[in-house]
């Protein structure tokens, strides 16, 4: 029995834990026969809050003996492999036995790492070689054990070099599960290469990462090695380390066609299409017009930079590569060059510098991070330490962000740019990454991203309706008659104006979904839930005229008739450019008769969220359609 910390804390043999572990794995299997689309509801119980350098040379090394429960073991680092390989639990963690350098061994629960399981940092067979950062251990609610609990992404590095692990502070001797791996001993720079092409042909990409990284050091020069190394990254998805290999190697020798071509695409995925665009060309130029990839990526990025200098994008296009992967490649984000951001108080806003009118296209904006339905079934967790309910897919959003910052300081920055709200957490280094933080700002700024093409007004269906982050939309801010709309195709959302805006507005949305109409629910959603007071001119004609509320509620039954037409396995992206909307129409001037704006008045200037979401579906038919540029 081994103490852990400062208390006497005993904990389980190694073959205890491992009996566990294989019958904890039988247990979820059988619930995943026979619930397979099912996702417990958990409590969610997150280590105290911690902020994380993965800078291994600021920390210093700890063991399980030595680490302090229910305490996060700040700039610390354990050193751990595991013996069992990783298994999925129903709420969404991955759990596993791992052993430490002293062969001591503890159960470890890993979260925010589902559900991109393509990503080799989301499982872990047996032998993996970890670093836990800021461990945390606590007993088990269930059974009373320790376990080591990893709660971002940036907390856990996996180490693919052996000769890396020993000189972090693992036993020389205590190697052997990857015995196998010569690059090391291998004594010259060919050998070391041609085993990385060995272990690239097995898809051991992270392996032959460390070939070629061993035979750089041999032959620093070698633009092979480059080259090879940023296929390496460009199949792990790592675009920014295959855009420095590709780009060192090019710089080497710019006649090395297949470097020049892998930093053509790691621009392509970095969606650095300005830049692509001579690589691109020259790419043509040396290895002749017949090329299909070079060909593809130059059609490419030419139709991208249309997109982002233009604001030009072929809808039907775009339709039809979502519905392959909603998570749309080789397309530019838009923002109009007459919008900015402003502060605006304490907070921030988006404003225009010209006067445009309904229909005008604000900015077309791809996620920063997002959740497809299809990805994680709907469950609600919620977090003991604050009390607020999760739901599972802004949760694995989380998650995918946290991802996406780790080494990542651009995608840091942007993150740290939004505002956590009235869930605020002092902000810490942008080269850390700070899970609470992450998920505080997921909080205030997630939109809902539904699962079909160019749908905006649909009935909320927890089911068929995933949660994503985009970066300069969540600038916008609340009005209950918001100046825009927004719809999405993938993974990108487009906002064009609803109403005509002078220099000088606001670009708003509204923040309630349409489950909530009428202006009394509104008003309690926004008080208890976001916590503002909403002044537009919907509710300080409400607050003026109560009596109207009933009105209004009466025309939303009859409206919410004729749109249920709108909703279903009909309503597809093809059909809602050739859908007749009289019948909308009809009842928005129904409502203009009973909701009479004062003289003068903008066009399309609605009181209640009813006309606002008619106004809604039939802007965007117009503008799909090609009405408004």
């Amino acid at each position: 029995m081994l103490p852990f910390g400062p208390s006497s804390v005993n904990f389980k043999r190694r073959d205890e834990l491992l009996e566990e572990h294989s019958m904890a794995m039988l247990q979820n299997r059988m619930h995943a026969m026979l619930t397979p689309n099912d996702v417990m509801s958990a409590t969610y119980t997150p280590a105290p809050h911690s902020r994380v350098s993965r800078d291994l040379s600021r920390l210093s090394l700890i063991t399980l003996s030595e680490m302090k429960i229910d305490a996060v073991n700040q700039d610390r680092y354990l050193l751990c492999r595991t013996i069992v390989p990783t298994g999925r639990s129903a709420s969404r963690s991955l759990f596993s036995v791992i052993e430490d350098v002293k062969s001591d061994t503890c159960n470890v629960a890993f979260y925010h790492l589902l559900p991109f399981l393509s990503n080799p940092m989301t499982e872990f067979p047996a032998g993996s070689l970890l670093v836990i950062i800021n461990p945390f251990i606590r007993f088990c609610r269930s059974n009373g054990t320790p376990i080591v609990r990893v709660d971002s992404p940036a907390m856990v590095m996996r180490i693919w070099d052996p000769e890396e692990f020993i000189k972090l502070g693992w036993p020389a001797d205590n190697i052997s599960p990857l015995a196998n791996f010569k690059s090391v001993t291998l004594s010259t720079s060919e050998a070391r290469k041609d085993l990385g092409n060995k272990y690239f042909a097995e898809k051991s990409f992270q392996l032959a990462v460390v070939c070629y990284t061993r035979a750089l050091e041999i032959d620093p020069d070698k633009v092979v090695l480059y080259s090879n190394r940023a296929a390496c990254y460009l199949e792990l998805k790592e675009y920014e380390k295959a855009y420095d290999d590709a780009k060192r190697g090019y710089e080497i020798d710019s006649t090395f066609t297949k470097c020049l071509v892998r930093l053509c695409k790691s621009l392509y995925h970095l969606r650095k299409f300005k830049e692509l665009l001579p690589y691109a060309e020259e790419a043509k130029k040396q290895i002749g017009p017949d090329d299909a990839v070079v060909n593809q990526l130059l059609q490419q990025t030419k139709i991208a930079i249309l997109e982002e200098t233009e604001g030009k994008y072929d809808l039907d296009q775009m339709i039809a590569e979502s519905n392959q992967n909603p998570r749309l490649e080789g397309h530019a984000d838009y923002v109009a060059p007459f919008i900015e951001v402003v502060p605006l108080g304490a907070s921030r806003g988006v404003v225009v510098r010209e006067a445009m009118p309904q229909g005008t296209l604000m900015c077309v904006v791809k996620a920063f991070s997002c959740i497809k339905p299809s990805e994680v079934p709907m469950a609600m967790m919620k977090d003991e330490r604050t009390g607020h309910m999760i739901d599972t897919r802004q949760y694995e959003a989380i998650g995918h962000s946290s991802r996406k910052m780790v080494d990542n300081y651009e995608a840091t920055k942007d993150i740290y740019s939004l505002s956590s709200g009235i869930y605020d957490v002092q902000a810490g280094s942008p080269h850390e990454v700070d899970v609470d933080r992450v998920a505080a700002i997921h909080n205030h700024n997630s939109f809902d991203w539904p699962a079909k093409p160019l749908i905006l007004f649909t009935k909320s269906n927890e089911d068929d309706s995933g949660s994503g982050l985009w970066i300069l939309p969540s600038l916008f801010n609340h009005s209950c008659v918001p100046s825009c709309i927004k719809w999405f195709v993938g993974d990108f959302m487009f906002v064009c104006l609803r109403e005509d805006v002078m220099p000088g507005d606001q670009l708003t949305f509204s923040f309630v979904g349409e489950e909530r109409n009428s202006y009394n629910d509104t008003k309690e959603y926004l008080q208890k839930v976001r916590k503002i007071e909403c002044h537009c001119r919907r509710c300080s004609y409400f607050h003026r005229h109560p009596e109207k509320a009933q009105i209004e509620k009466r025309l939303g039954a009859k409206i919410e008739k004729e749109l249920a037409s709108w909703r279903g396995p009909a309503y597809t992206s093809s059909a809602i450019l050739k859908r007749d909307v009289s019948a909308l129409q009809a009842l928005l001037d129904e409502l203009e008769k009973e909701f009479p704006y004062p003289q003068p008045a903008p066009p399309e200037s609605h009181f209640c969220m009813l006309g606002y979401d008619l106004t809604n579906l039939i802007t965007q038919v117009a503008t799909a359609r090609g009405a408004k540029p």
